[in-house]
């Protein structure tokens, strides 16, 4: 893929997350968009700001990853065609990249942190961080329908320049071994409410007045909302609805696959 100089398209990806260092899902998720783009014939570079991470390096066309430090950047800016920012906490560089170098700057928001960081001390602090770069940006990403028309309705400006692309899942193995008996539905995700949670809360008590089975709530670290119905559905129907907690990616597989639905918030 070109660009308008007849060269390869160059893209710079800022994050602090990225996978295998990090298994968060913005990690994740960041780690299979860089793969994607680069198999689309796209120059990727991925700039990390975290130092503990272990970064892999490129293997024939896929994406280049850099660690980002304080005293350099480690690519030339000048050189590349977009900036693509998903972590807020390098929201000064990629507003600076935007400026200096007339960069377009795409931001995936995978969070509106003014509905999920309601209670938060530092709420107002990311807020208002979270909307700067909704204003400055070219292009915005959200992961949900929800929260783009909710961030619309506050910035009507961003309709014209939004998009709702959710985070994919690998494809299933071309067959699995049948469960042995009807599995659970299973919900995988943080406890918050812009991950469906107060609706989750409504809907397991209908669903186990028609339905003798079992629900698995697999995740945490939500707000305080989102944490207090997971608790109140559990002590309401504790033979049938269990929270194990985040699980390894081993026990996850393994529950997915022994499962009769899963729901995967983006």
């Amino acid at each position: 893929m070109n660009n308008v100089r007849g060269g390869c398209v160059r893209v710079m990806i800022l994050t602090a997350d990225y996978a295998p260092g990090s298994w968060s899902g913005i990690g994740v998720a960041v780690e299979r968009q860089a793969r994607a783009l680069a198999s689309l014939g796209i120059e990727t570079h991925v700039l990390v700001a975290n130092r503990a991470i272990d970064m892999p390096g490129a293997s024939g066309t896929g994406p280049h990853v850099h660690q980002l430090s304080r005293q350099r950047c480690p690519v030339d800016p000048r050189q590349f065609d977009v900036v693509h920012l998903h972590s807020l906490a390098l929201s000064e560089l990629a507003e600076e990249l935007r400026r200096r170098f007339d960069l377009p700057l795409v931001y995936t928001a995978h969070s509106l942190l003014r509905l999920e960081l309601q209670e938060s001390a530092d709420a107002g602090l990311w807020c208002a961080v979270q909307e700067r770069i909704l204003t400055i940006s070219d292009g915005v990403v959200f992961l949900s329908r929800a929260e783009r028309l909710a961030a619309v309705a506050g910035a009507p400006e961003l309709a014209t320049r939004s998009y709702v692309i959710p985070n994919g899942v690998p494809a299933p193995p071309d067959s699995l071994p049948p469960p042995e008996e009807e599995g659970p539905i299973v919900f995988a995700g943080r406890f918050a409410r812009s991950k469906g949670v107060e609706l989750l809360g409504q809907l397991i008590p209908r669903v186990l007045a028609r339905w003798p089975g079992r629900f698995v709530l697999a995740g945490g670290h939500g707000d305080t909302a989102g944490t207090r119905i997971v608790q109140n559905i559990a002590a309401q129907f504790p033979g049938a609805c269990r929270v194990p907690g985040w699980l390894n990616r081993n026990d996850l597989d393994a529950l997915f696959a022994a499962s009769a639905v899963v729901l995967v918030p983006s």
